[in-house]
């Protein structure tokens, strides 16, 4: 018996070792390096090289879908496109570069598609353009600025605040799903505040928003009929060096 457990062990160390080793196969116009399973399916980091024997790409995989980071290359050996994948859908900022090595643009993605932030940026590092996008592929926001006059274009406050609202009951308590998109434009810093508010529109208390994603989304309990909910935000103009509250009531059906 402890014969065929050995025998057992060493056939299945056999098998994980062979495969895993790293071998160069050929699919279309590029060799792949690196570990495949059952022979052409890759899984893990996988070299891709060119006709020429350069180095075109690194990319991630598990069992021949893309997970984790994707990098291509140009002739020159110098980075032009970096994503991360989970499970086939991009995921984060996809990052793409000049021959020279300057970064040109970044625009994130959410499970494979484009939403929130898209940065265009000239070889001085200055963000020269920034939209955002929302979940319905519509863009919210868009900014410019003119390196030459160094002047900023900024569509109108109002489009700062681009929150909905909708009430439901959980847990047996009536309550209030706040969704608010988060924009964090070139040269403007923001700070995102949930407040409750009363009819002299002063603040009662708020609860500051994490910063950390490109949208927020809570459940709040109703507060009481004395009180409002809004969104406060404070914006501070690194050009121009002022700042500036501003608030806005959300949209419900209670008081």
């Amino acid at each position: 018996m402890k014969q065929i457990l050995f025998g057992l062990i060493i056939f299945f160390c056999f098998q994980s070792c062979k495969a895993n080793k790293e071998k160069r196969i050929h699919i279309g116009d590029f060799d792949l390096v690196g570990n495949f399973v059952s022979d052409t399916v890759p899984n893990g980091t996988i070299k891709f090289y060119d006709t020429l024997n350069k180095l075109v790409a690194i990319r991630n995989y598990t069992r021949g879908v893309l997970n984790g980071n994707s990098m291509g290359y140009y002739n020159n050996g110098n980075v032009h496109d970096s994503s991360f994948f989970i499970y086939d859908f991009k995921n984060g900022y996809d990052y793409l570069f000049d021959s020279l090595g300057y970064l040109k643009y970044k625009a994130n993605y959410f499970f494979g598609k484009q939403i929130g932030p898209v940065y265009t940026y000239d070889r001085l590092k200055n963000v020269i353009e920034y939209s955002f996008n929302n979940f319905e592929d519509d863009i919210l926001y868009y900014y410019q600025y003119d390196t030459v006059i160094k002047k900023a274009n900024y569509p109108d406050d109002k489009f700062l605040i681009k929150a909905s609202t909708s009430e439901y009951i959980r847990d047996g308590q009536e309550g209030v799903k706040i969704f608010l998109y988060l924009f964090q434009p070139p040269h403007l810093k923001l700070s995102y505040k949930i407040c409750h508010f009363n009819k002299a529109n002063n603040v009662v208390d708020s609860f500051i928003v994490p910063m950390n994603n490109f949208y927020f989304e809570k459940f709040y309990k109703l507060p009481p009929d004395s009180l409002k909910i809004g969104i406060l935000i404070n914006k501070y103009d690194s050009l121009s060096k002022k700042e500036i509250v501003i608030m806005e009531q959300l949209k419900t059906t209670y008081p």
